[in-house]
């Protein structure tokens, strides 16, 4: 596998990897308390005097008076009833979770640090001109270890840097190996320096170490939101949608600069959807889903003067793409961040240099 078409790769993956985030740990739903009843109001206590007990009732110890069970009438059987209730068993149960509309925030703690594992796996399959194809597809994977240390807390902006601690690339393909090997290598370091307001949009973000394009293949480079969720902006309840966009563009030019490059059908929508609240452990699951058909135009360069151009070379190239991602991140009600974020589809591209890429990406973020 060439250099360049290791960029494509990194390119590809990177538009799934920038939707992996990172959460702390942390927060709480508020409860509503709920009322013990005592034994007392559910069975009034009786005027009559009670029957004497028999033996074995005898051994029986007297009950107190909050949990005394009145005596049947004289002539009438009893009637079983279940245990009693006591004040203390009341009061030990656990209370129900508040109901209604939640409203979804990222809440930093200033000066906390935050780890997560994510884990990267690319299978793809490449066609050549009039239709040779290569002997099987090439599968590779990226193993990282994310740092997240949230340096300040502003009002509604949360200024966070985001640090490659550890990167291992590898595939089957053994060609492929060496070339994803030395990329991972470049990756381990990588830092990024970026602000947030708390429904996640991002504001400003520079990378402090390394550049740019390993940032955004490590999946630290994140348009959508932080770490790839975003929230709406008022209260939601189960079945809530909202939307926002993706520019394709902008993370095609990170990976692959190409400067005569135009685009069409850039704004991929980033469609999320609220599919439950677990409110008793505090969590609510939002499905994810970006889907999209961009297209690329290269104008390919003038040759010097004095000199014509190759008959080979066309004087554009372009490209088509087909992008169909779904996924889940699970969140913390209290503090919005992420516990465990999964992606997962293909994307696919025809038309540039004469090849057709057909690739099956599946991403996982997980919290340490």
């Amino acid at each position: 596998m060439s250099r360049s078409l290791l960029a494509v790769v990194l390119l590809v993956s990177a538009s799934v990897a920038s939707l992996v985030g990172c959460g702390q740990q942390g927060g709480s739903t508020k409860l509503e308390p709920v009322t013990a009843r005592r034994a007392s109001d559910a069975f009034p206590a009786s005027t009559d005097a009670p029957a004497s007990p028999s033996a074995s009732e005898s051994a029986t110890p007297a009950p107190t008076e909050s949990t005394a069970t009145p005596a049947p009438v004289t002539g009438e059987t009893a009637t079983p009833t279940t245990a009693p209730v006591t004040a203390s068993a009341a009061a030990a149960a656990p209370a129900a979770p508040a109901s209604g509309p939640v409203t979804l925030r990222f809440r930093f703690q200033p000066g906390s640090e935050l780890r997560f594992a994510s884990t990267t796996q690319t299978t793809q399959q490449m066609r050549g001109r009039q239709g040779t194809e290569a002997p099987r597809p090439v599968t590779s994977s990226l193993e990282a270890d994310i740092k997240v240390r949230v340096l300040a807390v502003e009002g509604e902006r949360t200024k966070v840097e985001i640090g490659i601690e550890k990167a291992a690339m590898n595939a089957d393909e053994k060609q492929a190996a060496a070339a994803v090997k030395q990329a991972s290598e470049a990756m381990e370091g990588v830092t990024m320096a970026a602000t947030f307001d708390s429904l996640g949009r991002p504001i400003e973000s520079n990378v402090t170490k390394g550049s740019i394009q390993e940032a955004t293949a490590a999946g630290i480079a994140s348009d959508i939101g932080f770490m790839g969720v975003r929230f709406p902006e008022g209260p939601v309840d189960e079945g809530a949608k909202w939307t926002t966009t993706l520019d394709f563009a902008k993370v095609m030019s990170r990976v692959m600069p190409l400067p005569n490059a135009t685009f069409t059908n850039q704004n991929l929508p980033v469609n999320f959807r609220l599919a439950r609240l677990d409110r008793w452990a505090g969590t609510a699951t939002i499905e994810i889903q970006i889907a999209g058909k961009p297209a690329m135009k290269v104008k390919m360069p003038d040759p010097p003067p004095g000199e014509t151009r190759a008959t080979n070379v066309p004087r554009e190239m372009n490209a088509a793409f087909n992008v169909d991602q779904k996924g889940t991140a699970v969140v913390e009600i209290g503090t919005g961040m992420i516990r465990e974020l999964t992606m997962g589809g293909n994307v696919g591209m025809s038309g540039f240099m004469g090849m057709t890429m057909d690739q099956r990406i599946t991403s996982t973020l997980r919290r340490k």
